[in-house]
């Protein structure tokens, strides 16, 4: 119990000192701290669309935590999300944009679908490489991720239909 006290006094006092740090970086250059949050706050909250942003931006970073977690406890160090979770995305990119007559849920079910399995793809390599190779997951993943940021370029520049 008291270690999870201890947790949440350090998230809130994190919280505390980042806020009051942004507030210091704005008087240095001359703005008025309590208009920027207030306008930080009101932009982000004002509209039911901002707050739909917010959820679309924040959705596949907890996603990309949650993968780092359960790598974590099985004992690896994942340090390849970012280039899977790009994968994904290319992936379901592809997917919507060569397929755009089929129905709307066809299309939220294949390019989700498409998306999980690219980054499956992505993720599986450098587990196979550990798993039969005793390969470094560290090294593997660092390296995967400029192999599929290069990939995915090169599908959005030259394979994307127009």
């Amino acid at each position: 119990m008291q270690s999870r006290n201890n947790k949440t006094i350090i998230a809130i006092c994190s919280v505390v000192f980042g806020l009051i740090a942004g507030a210091i970086i704005m008087l240095f250059f001359g703005y008025n701290p309590f208009s920027g949050y207030g306008s930080l706050i009101s932009t982000a909250f004002g509209t039911p669309q901002n707050i739909g942003e917010i959820f679309s931006q924040m959705t596949p970073l907890i996603l990309t935590r949650l993968s780092f977690l359960i790598a974590q406890q099985a004992g690896f160090f994942n340090i390849g999300m970012s280039g899977q979770l790009f994968g994904a995305w290319v992936g379901s990119v592809w997917f919507a944009l060569t397929f755009p007559h089929l129905p709307d849920f066809l299309i939220i079910i294949g390019a989700t679908t498409f998306g999980v399995v690219i980054g499956a793809i992505s993720g599986f390599i450098p587990g196979y490489l550990r798993a039969r190779f005793g390969a470094s997951e560290v090294i593997i993943t660092i390296m995967m991720n400029y192999v599929i940021l290069y990939l995915g370029n090169d599908a959005i520049t030259a394979v994307f239909p127009n």
